[in-house]
């Protein structure tokens, strides 16, 4: 009787370590399966994002190389410089192998579109002096009574394409319009860094700026005539719905969302703000959504902004 007793014991003791073991395995498998499922459909999401508003490696890293200098007017503590362990682990997120990663950063510091730096033994990058003012300048694109223009003119002779190009590259860049031949327009803010990099390039004697504090009504309806605003709203909306499904259902981690807002943002600036028309509200239509769409992606920057920060503070800690 004993020993019956004590086999049936010993096969309930038995089967209870099995059933336990079985539910611990399950779980964790559970746990694994539930990450790599999320993993997955977080690089899914970015890279559907990504085809559909294409951005060459420099311009996702512009956003991590950007990050710690947006913070600097909220005396933020402990915002080190982009360390190159973090924009590997960034590029990663965006589908750009270390090779590629390194061979852009090596091209950007030759342009000097990048400044490198060390604080603590590790290579770390900031961007150069023209990039925090087309930043400076990007936030003041938002639609508001007009403040005044910038218009540039260039000439250059048949021969001269590389230098016609790296100028329509540099007005490009910097927010410039064009709006007829060999004539952009953007709206009125710092220049000093664009005109050091017109004349740093070669190019200043054949480029005019010409500050304006004011267009007339008229003029600027012409100027409107320059842009099919029906379709750019079009692109406005759909951008701001294809954003709001990259962030919303990408925020389950800090990494998450700093990835989904950083190539947001870097999307946003190449495909939205560096072809806005710079025209003031009055001469645009009632639902013209442009402050709609800037309003979200300020708004879910400060939102998600502790979350970032720890992020950042975790990864790329000196």
């Amino acid at each position: 009787m004993s020993t019956y007793y004590s086999f049936c014991t010993s096969l309930i003791t038995h089967t209870r370590l099995s059933i336990i073991n079985l539910l611990t395995f399950y779980l964790s498998h559970k746990v694994v399966t539930d990450m790599l499922i999320h993993i997955n459909g977080s690089v899914t999401m970015v890279k559907a994002f990504l085809s559909k508003y294409p951005l060459a490696t420099h311009e996702l890293i512009h956003f991590p190389l950007m990050y710690p200098d947006t913070l600097k007017k909220y005396r933020i503590r402990n915002i080190p410089y982009a360390s190159l362990d973090l924009l590997y682990t960034y590029g990663q997120a965006c589908g750009v192998s270390k090779g590629a990663l390194r061979t852009t950063l090596s091209r950007m510091k030759k342009e000097e579109s990048i400044i490198p730096v060390t604080t603590d033994g590790k290579p770390r990058y900031r961007v150069a002096p023209l990039q925090i003012e087309v930043m400076t300048n990007m936030q003041k694109k938002k639609k508001e009574k007009s403040g005044g223009f910038t218009v540039a003119i260039f000439s250059f002779e048949k021969s001269q394409e590389r230098e016609r190009s790296v100028t329509r590259s540099l007005l490009l860049y910097c927010g410039f319009v064009r709006f007829a031949q060999n004539a952009y327009i953007n709206i009125l803010g710092k220049d000093d860094q664009l005109r050091k990099s017109l004349n740093d390039a070669g190019v200043g004697d054949n480029v005019y700026l010409f500050n304006i504090s004011e267009i007339e009504n008229s003029d600027l309806k012409k100027l409107l005539s320059c842009w099919k605003i029906p379709e750019r709203i079009e692109l406005l909306n759909t951008f701001k719905n294809d954003t709001e499904q990259l962030i919303e259902n990408n925020s389950l981690t800090d990494a998450d969302l700093f990835f989904s807002i950083g190539i947001a943002w870097a999307a946003y600036i190449i495909h939205i703000n560096s072809t806005e028309p710079p025209l003031p509200l009055n001469v645009l239509p009632k639902d013209y959504p442009y402050n709609k769409l800037y309003n979200y992606m300020v708004k879910k920057s400060i939102k998600y902004s502790k979350k970032m920060i720890q992020y950042w503070r975790s990864s790329n800690s000196i």
